[in-house]
Order: C-alpha cells, then structure tokens, then sequence
C-alpha cells in the first residue's frame, strides 16, 4: 500500500502493468529474479491477468457472447489487497503465489487475446484510475515478453509533462489495406510492448466502458468512409496498441503524441520483422535501450539480461538521488542526466535526441557496468 508520508509528497511516478496470463507463472517468476531486483524510484509494477476463458474478439466480446462486459463491477472478491484495493484469486496456486508476492492484479473479465480486443489493458487502465490521481502520475502497460531498464524508463518519464501524455513506440496503425487513403483517422498507434499514460488520460479512458470507446472508433471509421475497416473490426476485432491508440486519438491528437526513440524501445534484434526496413521496430540493444520487446524464449532472456543488467546497475548509481524518494518531483543526482542526452549532439531535425548512428551496444568485461561517453576499449558486442 501506499504509505500516507507517500501520498503527503504527491503522486509516486508510474504504476506498471505487466499483461500475463494464470499460466505463466513460470515467466512472472524469471521476471522477479532479473530487472524486477532492480528498484527504480517511484515505480509500481504489478502483473496483470483476467479470469480463465476462450480468447474472443471485439465482436462477441461486445455482443456479450462471453459474459460481463469489463465493466461491469470492478469488485474483488478476495481479502487480499494490493495498492488498497482487493484483488479476487481464483486457485490454490495463484493464492499462494499472491500470499507470497502480493504483485497480481485479477481482474474481473475473462482472459482475451490482446491479438483480438483491448478489453484486458482498458480494464487495467480502469482499475488504475479507481486508485485516484494522488497515487501515480502515470500509468503504463507492457508485455511479458520485454525486458527493461526501470531506472532508465523512470528518469524518461520523469522528463515527460504531466497531462495530456501518450508516450511509446509510434508505428503506423496497420489495419488491412487503408494505407493508400490520406484521411484514414487513425495513421498512428504505439506498439504494444509498452506504452504510457499521464493520468488525466487514464481517467478520461477509464471511467468508460470499453464497448462505449471501441463504438466511438467504428463510428469516426463509418463517418470517414472507411466501412470495410469498420467491418473488419466487427469480424475479427481491433486488438490491444490499436484499440488503445484509437481511444486517446479521441482525446489527443496524434501529432501530440510523444514518441520514443527507436533506440529506446525495440523489438529484440533477432525477431522476425513483418514490417518494412522504414518501419522496422527492431534496434540493437545499446545503452539507450529502455524496453526490449519479443524476448520470448528464457534461453534469449537469459542472454539479453546478462547483457542489460550492467547498464541497469550503471544508471541505477547515478540516477540515484541523496534520498530513496519515490515521488514524482523527487530530484536525482546530476550525474543522471547525461543518460536521458545520449546522442543528442546535432540532435534529428527538430533539434531533438536522437539514436547513436550507428547503433553502439556494449557491455564491460569488467564488473564496474558501463557509462555513457566511454571508449570502446574495454567493451564487447551485445550481439
């Protein structure tokens, strides 16, 4: 819980969602034992599953066909609690696993493929604004398949403004063939891998249901023309990065949105790309890497931990402030600054950040981590 001298300062940073499933305990206990050990301050992180059931799409999922919408009675029926709030457990091994962790979040829905409707994270985004505006500053969905660094990831958002923010990985929309028509509503959505959400956005979303939002999508589709994708949407379903990116579409626009670096957050370099090379979301891991996404295999876990932990351990010394604050406007020492500027000199062409060209990852032989600047003596490849 949140402790009362907490929320006298103001909001703690983020809380974090990590989509998962009943069955993946596997998978929540390898995240645990690596990036998880690394406390960044002010981050929350809690691992999000949904009642056991078919994976279903938008469709009958808004028909009903599964059951009770998202919505419906955001209650837990359990005495365990997280953050506060009770948190239902439907098996002896997850009440264990919660008993001993207190980091599972179940919520009232049953489990649907992200693949297929956004019904799952727009329920956590729904929990999270029940918590209030006092908690956290911002709140935040990522995939189990990613591999981050929380230090680096806090003092990024830290930099971000307060209100109105859509932080991630922009990528086009990519929904059947739309491409070719320039009024398409929605060019733009943020990778699921993660993305973030300042929480006045939170609470715009949150307080409505998610059948509410997905048909103010199909009618702004409908009204653009666009039936067959409407249609599409009808059929087979809109899934997560798309669902979400329409909704606060709705409310900010997209040219306001603010992008990571493809440095900061990529697919893994040796996933398999479906995209063309100009719209790629795969980078080499350099000390720029914030998430690292599509790490499916333990084996592949292994080996991009290994090379990110002695950055996470390099950030997580100089971003440290004189105290172990959790909350927003807590300061970190000046050291940290350099790490949020890498590649900034000539910056892309609005002045801003941009990647290392070309990309730089290195890991020290030594135990002493890594520092931005330093030479490539001393280093070897990630990859």
């Amino acid at each position: 819980m949140l402790s009362s001298s907490g929320q006298d300062k103001g909001p703690c940073l983020a809380i974090i969602g990590i989509l998962s499933h009943a069955n993946f305990s596997a998978r929540r206990d390898l995240i645990r034992g690596t990036y998880l050990q690394h406390k960044a301050r002010g981050l929350r992180f809690v691992f999000v599953l949904a009642l056991p059931g078919r994976a279903v799409s938008d469709r009958r999922h808004r028909t009903g066909a599964t059951g009770p919408a998202p919505q419906r009675g955001l209650r837990f029926v359990s005495v365990l609690t997280l953050m506060g709030h009770a948190v239902s457990v439907t098996s002896a091994q997850l009440h264990d696993e919660q008993t001993q962790h207190g980091d599972l979040l179940i919520l009232p829905i049953r489990e649907i493929s992200v693949w297929h409707s956004g019904a799952k994270p727009h329920a956590f985004l729904a929990w999270a604004a029940s918590l209030g505006e006092e908690s956290f500053a911002y709140v935040a969905k990522m995939d189990d398949d990613s591999v981050i660094n929380p230090h680096l990831l806090a003092e990024r958002l830290r930099s971000l403004p307060r209100q109105r923010v859509f932080y991630g990985r922009a990528m086009p929309f990519d929904f059947r063939d739309y491409a070719s028509k320039r009024s398409f509503p929605f060019p733009t959505k943020m990778l699921g891998m993660f993305y973030a959400m300042s929480f006045d956005l939170v609470q715009a979303i949150g307080k409505r249901s998610y059948d509410s939002l997905l048909d103010k999508t199909m009618k702004t589709l409908e009204k653009a023309d666009f039936w067959d994708v409407a249609d599409a949407i009808d059929s087979v379903g809109l899934g997560d990065d798309r669902s979400i990116a329409s909704f606060v579409a709705a409310l900010v626009p997209q040219n306001e949105w603010h992008r990571a670096l493809p440095c900061e957050l990529h697919n893994h370099e040796g996933h398999q790309q479906k995209h063309p090379p100009e719209h790629s979301s795969t980078w080499t891991l350099s000390n720029q890497t914030i998430v690292c996404h599509q790490v499916k295999s333990d084996s592949m876990w292994d080996h991009v931990f290994a090379a990110v932990e002695p950055l996470i351990a390099a950030v997580g010394g100089d971003c440290a402030s004189s105290e172990d604050l959790p909350w927003l406007d807590a300061s970190p020492a000046e050291a940290c600054a350099r790490w949020l500027h890498i590649g900034t000199r000539g910056g892309d062409d609005t002045g801003g950040p941009h990647c290392l060209s070309p990309p730089a990852p290195y890991v020290r032989k030594s135990t002493g981590g890594v520092r931005p600047g330093e030479p490539h003596d001393n280093v070897i490849p990630l990859l």
